[in-house]
Protein backbone atom coordinates (compact mmCIF):
# COMPACT_ATOMS: atom_id res chain seq x y z
CA UNK A 1 0.00 0.00 0.00
CA UNK A 2 2.69 2.73 0.46
CA UNK A 3 4.68 2.00 -3.01
CA UNK A 4 1.15 2.63 -3.93
CA UNK A 5 -0.20 5.63 -1.67
CA UNK A 6 3.91 6.97 -3.07
CA UNK A 7 2.78 6.42 -6.39
CA UNK A 8 -0.30 8.34 -6.45
CA UNK A 9 1.49 11.43 -4.55
CA UNK A 10 4.25 11.33 -7.35
CA UNK A 11 1.21 11.54 -9.97
CA UNK A 12 -0.60 14.37 -7.91
CA UNK A 13 2.66 16.42 -7.62
CA UNK A 14 3.42 15.78 -11.39
CA UNK A 15 -0.25 16.90 -12.57
CA UNK A 16 0.32 19.92 -10.49
CA UNK A 17 3.90 20.75 -12.55
CA UNK A 18 2.49 19.70 -16.12
CA UNK A 19 -0.58 22.01 -15.22
CA UNK A 20 2.06 24.98 -15.81
CA UNK A 21 2.94 23.91 -19.46
CA UNK A 22 0.76 26.47 -21.09
CA UNK A 23 1.05 29.24 -18.92
CA UNK A 24 -1.16 32.07 -17.67
CA UNK A 25 0.21 35.16 -18.83
CA UNK A 26 -0.16 38.34 -16.73
CA UNK A 27 -1.83 41.20 -18.06
CA UNK A 28 0.01 44.77 -17.75
CA UNK A 29 0.84 46.19 -14.25
CA UNK A 30 -1.61 49.22 -15.04
CA UNK A 31 -4.92 46.38 -16.43
CA UNK A 32 -7.25 46.34 -13.24
CA UNK A 33 -8.28 42.63 -12.24
CA UNK A 34 -11.91 42.00 -12.72
CA UNK A 35 -13.97 41.99 -9.45
CA UNK A 36 -14.23 38.51 -8.31
CA UNK A 37 -17.66 36.83 -9.64
CA UNK A 38 -20.79 36.02 -7.51
CA UNK A 39 -21.19 32.93 -6.30
CA UNK A 40 -23.48 30.61 -8.86
CA UNK A 41 -25.93 28.23 -7.69
CA UNK A 42 -24.69 24.29 -8.50
CA UNK A 43 -28.03 23.94 -10.61
CA UNK A 44 -26.82 26.60 -12.78
CA UNK A 45 -23.61 25.91 -13.02
CA UNK A 46 -24.21 22.32 -14.39
CA UNK A 47 -26.67 24.05 -16.87
CA UNK A 48 -24.08 26.64 -18.19
CA UNK A 49 -22.92 25.92 -21.58
CA UNK A 50 -19.63 25.76 -22.94
CA UNK A 51 -18.23 29.11 -24.44
CA UNK A 52 -18.81 29.14 -28.29
CA UNK A 53 -15.62 29.07 -30.67
CA UNK A 54 -14.47 31.92 -31.82
CA UNK A 55 -16.10 31.59 -35.70
CA UNK A 56 -14.02 34.42 -37.29
CA UNK A 57 -10.64 35.78 -37.04
CA UNK A 58 -12.51 39.21 -35.91
CA UNK A 59 -14.34 36.94 -33.17
CA UNK A 60 -10.78 35.12 -32.39
CA UNK A 61 -8.81 39.27 -31.81
CA UNK A 62 -11.78 40.39 -29.46
CA UNK A 63 -10.11 40.11 -25.77
CA UNK A 64 -6.87 40.45 -27.03
CA UNK A 65 -3.92 42.80 -25.28
CA UNK A 66 -0.08 42.40 -24.89
CA UNK A 67 0.78 40.73 -21.76
CA UNK A 68 4.31 40.81 -19.74
CA UNK A 69 6.63 38.74 -19.18
CA UNK A 70 6.72 36.17 -21.90
CA UNK A 71 10.26 37.22 -22.60
CA UNK A 72 12.22 39.12 -25.64
CA UNK A 73 11.51 37.02 -28.65
CA UNK A 74 11.08 38.17 -32.10
CA UNK A 75 10.81 37.39 -35.79
CA UNK A 76 10.81 40.60 -38.10
CA UNK A 77 7.78 40.29 -40.72
CA UNK A 78 6.83 42.52 -43.41
CA UNK A 79 4.40 45.49 -41.72
CA UNK A 80 4.36 49.18 -41.10
CA UNK A 81 2.76 48.72 -37.93
CA UNK A 82 4.88 48.42 -34.80
CA UNK A 83 1.91 47.03 -32.71
CA UNK A 84 1.16 44.68 -35.29
CA UNK A 85 4.71 43.58 -35.07
CA UNK A 86 4.29 43.38 -31.31
CA UNK A 87 1.18 41.28 -31.32
CA UNK A 88 3.06 38.79 -33.88
CA UNK A 89 5.88 38.49 -31.95
CA UNK A 90 3.32 37.78 -28.79
CA UNK A 91 1.70 34.78 -31.21
CA UNK A 92 5.19 33.39 -31.67
CA UNK A 93 5.85 33.49 -27.95
CA UNK A 94 2.59 31.48 -26.96
CA UNK A 95 3.09 29.02 -29.91
CA UNK A 96 6.09 28.29 -28.35
CA UNK A 97 5.13 27.85 -24.75
CA UNK A 98 1.93 25.19 -26.21
CA UNK A 99 -0.93 28.14 -25.12
CA UNK A 100 -2.35 28.03 -28.86
CA UNK A 101 -5.20 29.99 -28.26
CA UNK A 102 -3.89 33.31 -26.84
CA UNK A 103 -1.66 32.80 -29.65
CA UNK A 104 -4.23 32.52 -32.27
CA UNK A 105 -5.88 36.00 -29.94
CA UNK A 106 -2.45 37.96 -30.52
CA UNK A 107 -2.05 36.88 -34.17
CA UNK A 108 -5.77 37.68 -35.10
CA UNK A 109 -5.20 40.70 -33.11
CA UNK A 110 -2.02 41.45 -35.46
CA UNK A 111 -3.98 40.76 -38.55
CA UNK A 112 -6.95 43.51 -37.53
CA UNK A 113 -3.84 46.17 -37.08
CA UNK A 114 -2.38 45.07 -40.43
CA UNK A 115 -4.77 43.26 -42.99
CA UNK A 116 -1.78 42.96 -45.25
CA UNK A 117 0.10 41.24 -42.96
CA UNK A 118 0.55 38.09 -44.53
CA UNK A 119 3.05 36.39 -41.87
CA UNK A 120 -0.34 37.54 -39.11
CA UNK A 121 -2.80 35.33 -41.08
CA UNK A 122 -0.25 32.49 -41.38
CA UNK A 123 0.02 32.74 -37.81
CA UNK A 124 -3.58 32.09 -37.04
CA UNK A 125 -3.94 29.23 -39.51
CA UNK A 126 -1.54 27.72 -37.70
CA UNK A 127 -2.77 28.32 -34.46
CA UNK A 128 -6.25 27.46 -34.47
CA UNK A 129 -5.40 23.83 -35.98
CA UNK A 130 -4.57 20.31 -34.64
CA UNK A 131 -1.55 20.29 -32.38
CA UNK A 132 0.68 18.52 -30.08
CA UNK A 133 -1.90 18.91 -26.83
CA UNK A 134 -5.34 19.04 -29.21
CA UNK A 135 -5.46 16.87 -32.24
CA UNK A 136 -8.44 17.73 -33.45
CA UNK A 137 -9.99 20.78 -35.13
CA UNK A 138 -13.94 21.27 -34.99
CA UNK A 139 -15.83 22.96 -37.71
CA UNK A 140 -15.92 26.77 -36.44
CA UNK A 141 -11.54 25.94 -36.22
CA UNK A 142 -11.10 24.60 -39.62
CA UNK A 143 -13.56 27.88 -41.28
CA UNK A 144 -11.51 30.01 -39.55
CA UNK A 145 -8.00 28.33 -39.88
CA UNK A 146 -8.83 28.00 -44.34
CA UNK A 147 -10.23 31.88 -44.19
CA UNK A 148 -6.71 32.93 -42.66
CA UNK A 149 -4.67 30.56 -45.01
CA UNK A 150 -6.45 32.37 -47.85
CA UNK A 151 -6.21 35.95 -46.50
CA UNK A 152 -2.29 34.97 -46.31
CA UNK A 153 -2.23 33.50 -49.67
CA UNK A 154 -3.55 36.45 -50.84
CA UNK A 155 -1.30 38.86 -49.10
CA UNK A 156 1.82 36.59 -49.74
CA UNK A 157 3.74 39.35 -52.05
CA UNK A 158 4.49 41.15 -49.39
CA UNK A 159 5.88 38.33 -46.98
CA UNK A 160 9.56 37.36 -46.67
CA UNK A 161 10.98 35.10 -48.95
CA UNK A 162 10.46 32.66 -45.66
CA UNK A 163 7.22 33.56 -45.12
CA UNK A 164 5.70 33.08 -48.32
CA UNK A 165 7.42 29.26 -47.96
CA UNK A 166 5.71 28.92 -44.62
CA UNK A 167 2.22 30.04 -46.13
CA UNK A 168 3.24 27.46 -49.06
CA UNK A 169 3.40 24.81 -46.90
CA UNK A 170 0.58 25.64 -44.65
CA UNK A 171 -1.33 25.06 -48.04
CA UNK A 172 -1.20 21.02 -47.28
CA UNK A 173 -2.25 21.10 -43.97
CA UNK A 174 -5.82 22.96 -45.12
CA UNK A 175 -6.64 22.12 -48.72
CA UNK A 176 -9.77 23.24 -47.54
CA UNK A 177 -11.88 23.48 -44.37
CA UNK A 178 -12.35 20.41 -43.84
CA UNK A 179 -12.38 19.47 -39.82
CA UNK A 180 -9.96 17.07 -38.63
CA UNK A 181 -9.17 14.82 -35.97
CA UNK A 182 -7.67 11.57 -35.66
CA UNK A 183 -9.57 9.53 -37.81
CA UNK A 184 -8.65 11.83 -41.36
CA UNK A 185 -5.56 13.77 -40.45
CA UNK A 186 -3.25 11.73 -40.75
CA UNK A 187 -2.84 12.27 -44.78
CA UNK A 188 -3.11 15.73 -44.02
CA UNK A 189 -0.46 16.09 -41.28
CA UNK A 190 1.88 13.84 -43.56
CA UNK A 191 1.54 15.98 -46.27
CA UNK A 192 2.23 19.31 -43.96
CA UNK A 193 5.38 17.91 -42.35
CA UNK A 194 6.65 16.45 -45.74
CA UNK A 195 6.81 20.34 -46.94
CA UNK A 196 8.12 21.87 -43.94
CA UNK A 197 10.80 19.68 -44.73
CA UNK A 198 11.20 21.18 -47.82
CA UNK A 199 11.08 24.74 -46.07
CA UNK A 200 13.41 23.61 -43.64
CA UNK A 201 16.13 22.65 -46.41
CA UNK A 202 15.67 25.45 -48.38
CA UNK A 203 16.42 28.15 -45.43
CA UNK A 204 18.66 26.08 -42.99
CA UNK A 205 19.87 29.21 -41.29
CA UNK A 206 16.33 30.27 -40.35
CA UNK A 207 16.21 28.57 -36.71
CA UNK A 208 12.32 29.45 -36.56
CA UNK A 209 11.49 27.44 -39.58
CA UNK A 210 14.26 24.59 -38.59
CA UNK A 211 11.85 24.12 -35.20
CA UNK A 212 8.36 24.44 -36.96
CA UNK A 213 9.34 21.66 -39.09
CA UNK A 214 10.34 19.63 -35.67
CA UNK A 215 7.22 20.66 -34.34
CA UNK A 216 5.33 19.65 -37.50
CA UNK A 217 6.69 16.02 -36.85
CA UNK A 218 5.94 15.57 -33.37
CA UNK A 219 2.66 16.17 -34.59
CA UNK A 220 2.30 13.01 -36.52
CA UNK A 221 2.89 10.54 -33.87
CA UNK A 222 1.99 13.16 -30.32
CA UNK A 223 2.65 11.86 -27.24
CA UNK A 224 3.51 8.77 -29.14
CA UNK A 225 7.35 9.54 -29.82
CA UNK A 226 9.05 6.66 -27.79
CA UNK A 227 7.28 2.98 -27.58
CA UNK A 228 7.04 1.46 -23.99
CA UNK A 229 10.58 -0.25 -24.43
CA UNK A 230 11.91 3.24 -25.34
CA UNK A 231 12.80 2.72 -28.90
CA UNK A 232 12.44 5.99 -31.30
CA UNK A 233 8.79 6.17 -33.42
CA UNK A 234 9.54 6.76 -37.18
CA UNK A 235 10.83 10.37 -37.33
CA UNK A 236 11.77 10.97 -33.55
CA UNK A 237 15.47 10.75 -34.27
CA UNK A 238 15.00 13.03 -37.17
CA UNK A 239 13.33 15.48 -34.38
CA UNK A 240 16.16 15.12 -32.11
CA UNK A 241 18.13 16.04 -34.96
CA UNK A 242 16.46 19.06 -35.63
CA UNK A 243 15.98 20.68 -32.64
CA UNK A 244 19.87 19.83 -31.34
CA UNK A 245 20.61 21.62 -34.52
CA UNK A 246 18.96 24.77 -33.90
CA UNK A 247 20.24 24.21 -29.81
CA UNK A 248 23.78 24.01 -30.74
CA UNK A 249 23.48 27.60 -32.63
CA UNK A 250 20.55 29.25 -30.23
CA UNK A 251 20.59 27.37 -26.31
CA UNK A 252 17.90 29.98 -26.03
CA UNK A 253 15.44 29.49 -28.36
CA UNK A 254 12.71 29.16 -26.50
CA UNK A 255 10.64 27.30 -29.16
CA UNK A 256 13.55 24.86 -29.61
CA UNK A 257 14.05 24.18 -25.58
CA UNK A 258 10.48 23.57 -24.86
CA UNK A 259 9.66 20.91 -28.20
CA UNK A 260 12.68 19.01 -26.96
CA UNK A 261 11.73 18.72 -23.03
CA UNK A 262 8.68 17.41 -25.24
CA UNK A 263 10.23 15.09 -27.47
CA UNK A 264 12.72 13.38 -24.94
CA UNK A 265 9.89 13.22 -21.71
CA UNK A 266 9.34 9.64 -22.45
CA UNK A 267 12.89 8.76 -23.64
CA UNK A 268 15.10 6.80 -22.42
CA UNK A 269 17.14 10.15 -21.92
CA UNK A 270 14.94 12.67 -20.83
CA UNK A 271 17.93 14.52 -18.45
CA UNK A 272 19.45 15.24 -21.83
CA UNK A 273 16.69 17.98 -22.07
CA UNK A 274 17.66 19.81 -18.49
CA UNK A 275 21.88 19.01 -18.48
CA UNK A 276 24.55 21.02 -20.26
CA UNK A 277 23.52 23.92 -22.11
CA UNK A 278 20.06 22.93 -22.63
CA UNK A 279 19.29 24.64 -18.90
CA UNK A 280 19.71 27.97 -19.66
CA UNK A 281 19.62 30.81 -17.14
CA UNK A 282 16.76 32.51 -18.79
CA UNK A 283 13.01 31.47 -18.15
CA UNK A 284 10.45 29.86 -20.48
CA UNK A 285 6.83 32.13 -20.53
CA UNK A 286 6.06 30.61 -17.35
CA UNK A 287 8.96 31.82 -15.59
CA UNK A 288 10.29 29.03 -14.97
CA UNK A 289 13.81 27.34 -16.20
CA UNK A 290 14.15 24.34 -19.03
CA UNK A 291 15.75 22.43 -16.69
CA UNK A 292 12.77 22.42 -14.01
CA UNK A 293 10.37 22.16 -17.10
CA UNK A 294 12.31 18.79 -18.16
CA UNK A 295 12.27 17.89 -14.29
CA UNK A 296 8.51 18.14 -14.26
CA UNK A 297 7.51 15.93 -17.42
CA UNK A 298 10.28 13.28 -16.95
CA UNK A 299 8.46 12.99 -12.92
CA UNK A 300 5.31 12.50 -14.77
CA UNK A 301 6.52 9.97 -17.37
CA UNK A 302 8.03 8.05 -13.96
CA UNK A 303 4.64 8.62 -11.82
CA UNK A 304 2.66 6.88 -14.75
Amino acid sequence: MNAINGKILGLAVSVVWLAACSPSPKPPAGLASPPPAAPTPAAATAMSPMPAIPASIDDWAKGAHVFEGLGDFHRKIATQSPEAQQYFDQGMRFLWAFNHDESTRSFARAAQLDPDCAACYWGVALTVGPNYNLPVMAPPRAQVAFDALTKAQKAAAHASPADRALIGALAKRYPNAQPLDPSNSAPILTAYAQAMKAVAAQFPSDLDVQTLYAESMMNLNAWRLWTSEGKAAPGTEEIVATLESVLNRDSRHPGANHYYVHTLEASPHPEKASSGRRAVTGHDAGGRTPGAHARAHHAAGRSL
